[in-house]
């Protein structure tokens, strides 16, 4: 077995074990400052018997929880009481760490892909390719009637699937080795885009990002990144999108900002430390908001990746998933902590134990998240 396929029966707790390892501090270079006392932000409901391993789904009614206990909850949206639960089996037993309403669906990973009806758990459809051992993992993505996910292990396979039916629309081989994965794709304006990452016998992961016209399928493009003069692992962690760039991140603590037409790389952030590094990203307006193992977070420019501040909550290591708001951004820390950052400034608006694990979903102005305390309604102004 493939240290790959071993990643891919990873719980949550493993998955955040570099965040955990790496990110009890904010690096030794230099005294960080002091954040704010905790205060601002109000929990709306806090419900301690619906945990989650990741980031829950929302819709007008109802927020979504998959927890380790692979149970899928579906709580009232004001209140955080339970309407429904439903138990979801998996070859491949992992928690997932996604839930995603689309259309008249819950899209859960799951180890496959899961769609359950939002009003009673009932299940529609399951997806689980032949071509590939296992889906999903970190995040899926949606056009409103189609589902994008990428495959755990396998020729590097990104799928289509129409939300309607479960039926496979297109299967994308962005990488020709068959231990790749392909994850985290972002849809926008007809095309696919997604980071992976590739085994080789020696140990080192390779990582690359590709788009995929999201019609036919058809691979647009497929870049493997650059090692350093060093060579070492690079395995993707995050992305993100904006009208210019797609933005990919790799464990050696380096951020590549890829030209979103042809794949080629514009410039790049380098590491901030000479450890494994996991960078988080998200932009808001022109900015790229990194974060980091250390717990530092840092704003740069997208036009150049020039810098623009950098600062820390003093609350370790930043989770998987930052949710950009209008002025301001906001991070999960492993801990549960969650910080809204000032995206011109990079001063700390508010700090609170929201008790999150992976990150969140913002509607309107209440972010909803889940983590093994339970699921919990915060207002964020």
């Amino acid at each position: 077995m493939s240290p790959l396929r071993v990643l891919g029966t990873c719980t949550l707790a493993v998955m955040l074990l570099p965040f955990v390892l790496l990110g009890t501090g904010c690096g030794d270079e230099k005294p960080l400052p002091t954040p704010p006392a905790e205060s601002g932000p109000k929990i709306l409901w806090r419900n301690a018997n619906a945990p989650g391993g990741g980031r829950p789904g929302v819709d007008g009614q109802r927020v979504y929880s998959f927890g380790d206990d692979r149970v899928v909850r579906a709580l009232d949206i004001s209140t955080g009481k339970l309407i429904w639960s439903r138990s979801l089996t998996s070859a491949y037993d992992v928690s997932g760490i996604d839930i995603l309403v689309a259309g008249s669906a819950v899209l859960v990973d799951g180890g496959d892909l899961f769609a359950l009806d939002p009003n009673t758990g009932a299940a529609l459809w399951r997806f689980q390719p032949s071509t590939a051992s296992g889906v999903g993992l970190f995040l899926i993505d949606t056009d409103g009637d189609r589902a994008f996910v990428g495959a755990r292990n396998g020729r590097g396979h990104l799928y289509c699937v129409a939300i309607a039916t479960g039926q496979m629309q297109w299967d994308a081989s962005v990488y020709p080795d068959d231990s790749t994965r392909v994850a985290d794709p972002i849809f926008s304006n007809g095309v696919v885009f997604a980071r992976f990452h590739v085994w080789r016998s020696n140990g080192v992961f390779i990582g690359g990002a590709a788009a995929v016209d999201a019609s036919s399928g058809r691979v647009i493009w497929s870049t493997e990144l650059p090692f350093q003069s060093t060579p070492r692992s690079m395995i993707t962690w995050a992305d993100a999108l904006d009208d210019a760039h797609f933005y990919v991140s790799t464990d050696d603590g380096r951020v590549f900002a890829l030209d979103r037409s042809t794949g080629r790389v514009q410039w790049t952030v380098a590491p901030i430390s000479s450890r494994v590094d996991v960078r988080p990203l998200t932009v808001v307006g022109s900015t790229v908001v990194i974060g980091s193992s250390s717990g530092l977070v840092t704003a740069v420019r997208s036009a150049d990746g020039s810098q623009v501040w950098q600062t820390t909550a003093n609350r370790g290591s930043i989770a998987p998933v930052m949710v950009p708001g209008d002025n301001e951004v906001f991070v999960t820390h492993v801990g549960g902590f969650v910080a809204s950052f000032d995206i011109r400034t990079g001063n700390i608006v508010w700090l609170i134990d929201a008790g999150f694990a992976i990150g969140s979903r913002l509607q309107g102005d209440q972010l909803f998240g889940s983590g093994p305390a339970g699921s919990a309604a915060v207002r964020v102004r």
